[in-house]
């Protein structure tokens, strides 16, 4: 074993004390004494007061046990919200439904699919088409106000005016022409009269009537002259109806 190094504050031991010289008394013995004694104690004090150099870490201890879990905290507020995202590709298309049923043509007041005439041949031209088509009636609209028209008729085929004012006769003198007789106040010669087809009690297609200025047609100076045609090319006919109207 090695001997202990001193530190860097130790005092060197003391050494014996030489015996008194004869004649010296005992007081300096005792004084020489004290001091080394207290020379000691101050070594001492300093080894135990003066720290050494710092040793090594220890080795960390083991992990305690893990705490109880706290209290959940309050919800926090809702954030903004996003910006909207692309659109979506477009979706496939869905697969063709069926066909419906076909439906009833307006003139079929029996629904059988087919023309029975005379019940569906409203309009007597011995045909049932579109022009046989009729709903039912309204009510009754309230009165108008008085027209401005001087005169008006509604000729049919026969002929014959079924409504009019101002009218007081109609004639047929040859095919698809009419003479109508207005009252004597108005005159043909200088009066503006307009004609158009009336469908509803006419037959055939294609149908045309014509106000005729020059009197040329077998009428009197004091009636109006109405041409009606029917076909392509048109032909004087005697199947169509119409309106006429003096302003």
């Amino acid at each position: 074993m090695q001997p202990s190094q001193p530190g860097p504050y130790a005092v060197p031991p003391a050494t014996a004390a030489s015996a008194p010289a004869p004649g010296s008394g005992g007081g300096l013995a005792k004084a020489l004494s004290i001091v080394a004694t207290l020379l000691a104690v101050v070594a001492l004090v300093l080894t135990f007061a003066i720290a050494g150099p710092a040793g090594p870490d220890g080795t960390d201890g083991t992990d305690g046990q893990d705490g109880a879990t706290g209290a959940t905290g309050a919800t926090g507020a809702t954030g903004a919200q996003g910006a909207a995202g692309p659109q979506g590709p477009a979706g496939a298309s869905g697969t063709n439904g069926t066909d419906g049923a076909d439906g009833i043509n307006c003139w079929d007041l029996n629904g059988n699919g087919v023309p029975d005439v005379p019940a569906e041949d409203i309009n007597g031209d011995t045909v049932v088409d579109v022009r046989d088509c009729t709903g039912p009636m309204g009510p009754m609209g309230p009165a108008g106000a008085p027209g401005s028209a001087r005169a008006w008729a509604y000729v049919i085929p026969g002929p014959a005016m079924t409504e009019s004012f101002n009218f007081v006769g109609v004639s047929r003198p040859g095919t698809g022409v009419y003479c109508v007789t207005p009252i004597a106040s108005i005159d043909p010669t200088t009066s503006i009269a307009i004609v158009t087809v009336e469908w509803g009690a006419s037959s055939g297609d294609q149908l045309l009537a014509f106000i005729v200025d020059l009197n040329t047609f077998q009428c009197a100076a004091t009636d109006f002259a109405v041409r009606t045609y029917n076909g392509a090319p048109p032909a004087l006919a005697d199947n169509v109806a119409f309106y006429i109207v003096v302003v």
